[in-house]
């Protein structure tokens, strides 16, 4: 899985989704991420993310 952040409050709140990926994921299994600091999103939203993921295929 890799996710996209954006993010208004950059400063404060990419801590924040540090520590909640430590809640749900072994270290082993942090998904790859970027994170980009902009000044305004969407409908006053402070984040966005987008996940990409993929299923393994069965015969693999």
């Amino acid at each position: 899985m890799r996710i996209l952040q954006i993010m208004t409050a950059f400063a404060c709140k990419y801590a924040l989704f540090n520590d909640t990926d430590k809640r749900y994921f072994l270290a082993s299994q942090i998904k790859a991420r970027t994170t980009v600091g902009v000044t305004i999103l969407a409908a006053s939203a402070v984040v966005t993310i987008d996940p990409i993921a993929r299923r393994p295929q069965e015969n693999a």
